[in-house]
């Protein structure tokens, strides 16, 4: 059987937390952060609405700290000790190629973050590919994993669409959310931190409970957004469909879902086609109407939120599913759940 890859650490920044609890407690409150920018207005004239961290003077401009800080909060319940001769992997998750704007962390950052945190022997692989990129990377790590059992690996999602040319695209495909689109999306933006480990390396630890990514699966969607022909939601419904067979789930399994959903009509056409052939009736989180589409940070950010609802006891069963999908057509599932040891 394929190796099962352990969550062992969450770090979260965004609009409404600076840190993993807060970010989960305020996005289960339904707590949004949005504000008008004065200073950038859409096609009507009206000042375009973001969700930007505003304790953060600069999003871009403190990268490498914002990260830092990110990955030491993920970290932060591994010993040093226990660090010492592991080789880390780090996946950095960026937005999808062909969106203008960005990116806002590189490999030689990864490896001054590394380096600060106290890192050796650490690998760095990009994964240009926006919301899913994740899942990608994931599907990577658990192959990783099993060729190196005790090795640490590290999901860091890093991604801003408050950014001017990534506003003006958007206004130009008329996908932005304004007064002349009511069904479009909100720039938001965050950084998000997975740290993935082997069960034999968790069982060496004093952890009872852990969180293993029991099933994951990615396929792509040849009808993306923007697309002349419409979307039949034929590459979310096989990455669905692929992660719960991989976990072994029947479609009444999974009781939540945590999604990358927008508010654009394109995303919700596809995630009611791909509904209808995969689950029964899930309770549905989709953090976009808190802080907006957060782009590549999307799918740290969501495994997060199912971890957070298993830790603290508002999980709506023991199974969890996440997905997302990224403007170039990559489409990913996963599934999750707690383990006893």
């Amino acid at each position: 059987m394929p190796l099962t890859p352990i969550v062992s650490g969450l770090g979260l920044v965004s609009p409404v937390g600076y840190g993993a609890q807060p970010t989960c407690a305020a996005l289960r409150a339904g707590i949004s952060r949005f504000a008008r920018l004065e200073d950038i207005v859409d096609r009507q004239g009206e000042p375009v609405v973001v969700s930007k961290i505003h304790e953060i003077k600069s999003f871009a401009a403190q990268a490498k700290e914002i990260a830092t800080a990110c990955c030491r909060e993920a970290m932060s319940k591994i010993s040093p000790h226990n660090l010492s001769r592991r080789n880390v992997g780090v996946s950095l998750l960026q937005k999808d190629e062909g969106r203008p704007g960005g990116p806002f962390l590189f490999d030689r950052d990864v490896s001054d973050i590394a380096a600060e945190l106290g890192l050796s022997s650490v690998s760095v692989e990009t994964y240009p590919y926006g919301n899913a990129a994740g899942m990608k990377a994931i599907v990577d790590t658990q192959r990783r994993l099993e060729e190196d059992p005790t090795s640490l690996q590290i999901i860091l999602g890093f991604d801003s669409l408050v950014h001017l040319e990534t506003i003006a695209h958007f206004e130009k495909a008329n996908r932005l959310k304004s007064a002349s689109c009511a069904r479009g999306l909100i720039p938001g933006e965050a950084c998000a931190c997975v740290v993935l480990e082997s069960p034999a390396a968790i069982k060496r630890s004093a952890r009872r409970t852990s969180y293993a990514l029991v099933g994951t699966s990615c396929a792509y969607e040849t009808r993306p957004v923007g697309s002349d022909q419409t979307c039949l939601g034929e590459g979310l419904t096989k990455a669905i469909l692929g992660a719960m067979d991989a976990a072994g789930w029947s479609r009444e399994a999974v009781g939540q879902v945590y999604c990358d959903l927008n508010g654009e009509v394109y995303r919700t056409h596809e995630w009611m086609l791909s509904l209808c052939r995969t689950l029964s009736n899930p309770f549905v989180a989709h953090p976009a109407d808190c802080i907006g589409d957060v782009g590549a940070a999307s799918c740290p950010l969501l495994i997060g939120m199912a971890v957070s609802a298993f830790e603290r006891g508002y999980a709506r069963g023991d199974t969890a599913l996440v997905f997302c999908s990224s403007d170039g057509g990559l489409r990913g599932g996963l599934c999750l759940a707690p383990v006893v040891s």
